[in-house]
C-alpha cells in the first residue's frame, strides 16, 4: 500500500459515515505458509491517527502477540512494511550481482559467499536466487512510486529491483546458449521446468511473482518445448500457463535439460541424480537453488550441471 493511503483514502471515507471512530495502521509482515505462527510471535507495529486509536489497536493485538511497537504516525507504520521487504530485495540483488560476476569470471558465487560468511561478524551475504512472490516485488515498486510524491529517486532500490527482475531472462539466455553448446536446436528441444510455485519452503502452490513464468515465456519465444512440474501447484494451473504438465519422471524422460526453480524438500526424496539418467545425453541440469553438488551426478553420462552463479561443468 502506498505511503499516505490510510490518511488520504481511508480516513475521508470513514468521515463520510461517522465522526466517532479510531484509525490505526498495523502492517502485516508474516511469511506465506507460516502466517498464523508468525502472527503470534512477531512484534506488531502500531501507528495511529491519535493516541486513543493506537491504544485500542494495541489492546487488540496484545490478545495475539506479546510485543507491540508503537510508532509515531500512520505513515511511519505504512513505510515500515515497505522497507522491510525492500531491504530483503536489496540483499538478494547484491547476492545476484555477485552471481553474475562469478559466472562471468568462471567462479562459484555459492563458494565465495559461504566462505565470506563463516565466523565473520560483519558479513551475512544471502545466497543468490530468484526473487518473487506477492510481496517482495510489489513492495519495492510501491515504495519507489510513493517517493515520486516527494520528488525523490531511490537509486539503489531501483537498481536492485532491475537486477532481480532481469534474472529470469538472464537464466533463459544461459539455457539457450547451453542448448546450442550441446548442438541442440532450441526449436526441437524438450526442457523440464520444475518448481512453478514462487518458493518451496514453506511449501505453497502460489505462482504469483514466480520466476518460472517469465523464464518459460522467454524459452517458448525460442520455440523450446516446455514441460512443467511442481510438488504443490496443481497440474491444471501449470497447463493453463502453457506448459505440458507432467510428473518428474515424465519430465526427465528424453529431455534435453532440466531447470529446478524452487527449493521444495521433495527434490531430495525424488533422487534427482537417478532421474537424470533418463535425460537425452548430452543434457544439462540447471539447479537454481544449489540443492545438489556436482559430484552427485558423476554417474550420469554426458550431463552438464550448473547452479546459479557458476558456469556449466561436467561432473
Amino acid at each position: 500500500m502506498s505511503i499516505g493511503t490510510t490518511r488520504s483514502v481511508v480516513l475521508p471515507e470513514i468521515r463520510r459515515s461517522t465522526q466517532q471512530f479510531g484509525l490505526a495502521f498495523c502492517p502485516e509482515r508474516t511469511i506465506e505458509g507460516k502466517a498464523i505462527p508468525e502472527m503470534r510471535s512477531l512484534p506488531q507495529i502500531v501507528g495511529g491517527l491519535d493516541e486513543e486509536s493506537v491504544a485500542r489497536a494495541e489492546a487488540l493485538f496484545r490478545l495475539i502477540t506479546p510485543t507491540i511497537i508503537r510508532v509515531s504516525s500512520l505513515e511511519t507504520a505504512e513505510m515500515i512494511k515497505l522497507i522491510n521487504n525492500t531491504y530483503r530485495d536489496l540483499t538478494f540483488a547484491f547476492a545476484n550481482e555477485v552471481a553474475l560476476i562469478a559466472e562471468r569470471m568462471g567462479l562459484s558465487a555459492a563458494e565465495m559467499i559461504r566462505a565470506a560468511n563463516v565466523d565473520y561478524p560483519r558479513s551475512n551475504i544471502a545466497q543468490p536466487g530468484f526473487v518473487g512472490g506477492p510481496c517482495l516485488e510489489k513492495d519495492a515498486l510501491i515504495l519507489i512510486d510513493s517517493l515520486k510524491k516527494i520528488d525523490f529517486k531511490p537509486r539503489v532500490i531501483e537498481e536492485a529491483r532491475k537486477i532481480n527482475q532481469a534474472l529470469p531472462d538472464h537464466v533463459a539466455t544461459r539455457i539457450i546458449d547451453e542448448l546450442r553448446g550441446l548442438r541442440r536446436s532450441p526449436a526441437r528441444a524438450k526442457v523440464l521446468i520444475t518448481g512453478f510455485a514462487f518458493k518451496g519452503r514453506p511449501a505453497t502452490e502460489d505462482i504469483r511473482g514466480s520466476a518460472a513464468v517469465p523464464l518459460m515465456r522467454r524459452l517458448q519465444s525460442s520455440r523450446v518445448e516446455i514441460w512443467g512440474h511442481d510438488f504443490v501447484t496443481p497440474e491444471k494451473v501449470i497447463a493453463d500457463l502453457g506448459a505440458h504438465a507432467c510428473t518428474l519422471e515424465e519430465g526427465f524422460e528424453n529431455a534435453d535439460g532440466v531447470i529446478i526453480m524452487n527449493n521444495h524438500p521433495g527434490y531430495r526424496a525424488a533422487n534427482i541424480p537417478a532421474l537424470a539418467r533418463r535425460l537425452r545425453a548430452p543434457a544439462f541440469l540447471f539447479d537454481s537453488w544449489g540443492l545438489f553438488a556436482i559430484q552427485e551426478f558423476r554417474e550420469v553420462p554426458g550431463l552438464r550441471y550448473a547452479p546459479l552463479g557458476a558456469p556449466f561443468a561436467s561432473p
